[in-house]
């Protein structure tokens, strides 16, 4: 019997699921691939792609993928917030400030952000299933290759999916995106609205050929002198 442990968004028309196997009395974490039904609402249907290791080898995996993390964050292709410190203390401790660990400058921005101030829709995916749900109009305030910042009248869970919908420049972008942040308490701007910083998660094509077109003519140009 298979236990679904979890699952994530590949692109937006596959997911990859993680589940407990027990295979002659073995059990296993198998990965595999699954495919949403576009036709109507249902799960996904399981394609060809999957990979089995024995559940006991869970540790060393999670080890393996933290050193491609931090490997891929030395290199500039990945963001991973620093995690806080946690000292324990007991009573009568002295209370260390850190200024020796004073923050560093803030490296330039990996994806620099095009502004467009248009009209989007977003829709929050179920988490089940992922299936779309009712369009939120807001504003879409920039966008770059990695994300974007748009406002909304009602404020999303970080963490969630979400679809975004718009029009820019006459081209029809959607793709689908993770909450990477969202104000937490106040809204801004005329119309009361909570800033939102989406991350993509495994843009199509057609939307990456879109963003590329839209960044494309703010990119900085070498200097000719």
């Amino acid at each position: 019997m298979d236990e679904r442990l979890g699952h994530l968004v590949r692109n937006q028309g596959e997911e990859v699921w993680i589940s407990l196997r027990t295979l002659g009395g073995i059990q296993e974490i198998e990965l595999r691939v699954y495919e949403r039904r576009t036709a109507a609402k249902g799960e996904p249907s399981p394609g060809t792609e999957r990979i089995s290791i024995p559940a006991d080898m869970v540790p060393a995996l999670i080890k393996t993928l933290v050193e491609a993390q931090d490997a891929l964050v030395a290199r500039g292709l990945l963001y991973a917030p620093a995690t806080a410190k946690i000292t324990k203390m007991e009573r009568g401790d002295a209370v260390g400030l850190g200024t020796d660990e004073r923050p560093k400058a803030q490296p330039a921005r990996q994806h620099p952000r095009v502004p467009l101030n248009v009209r989007g829709e977003c829709r929050l995916l179920d988490k089940k299933d992922f299936w779309p749900g009712k369009p939120v109009v807001g504003e879409v305030l920039n966008v770059s290759t990695g994300g974007a910042q748009v406002l909304l009248p009602q404020r999303f869970p970080r963490f969630a999916q979400v679809e975004l919908f718009m029009v820019a420049d006459g081209m029809v972008f959607r793709g689908r995106a993770e909450v990477a942040g969202a104000d937490a308490g106040t809204q801004v701007g005329a119309s009361g609205s909570f800033r939102h910083s989406l991350r993509w998660l495994g843009l199509e094509a057609q939307a990456k050929d879109v963003l590329s077109k839209l960044v494309a003519p703010h990119a900085q140009k070498p200097d000719a002198s």
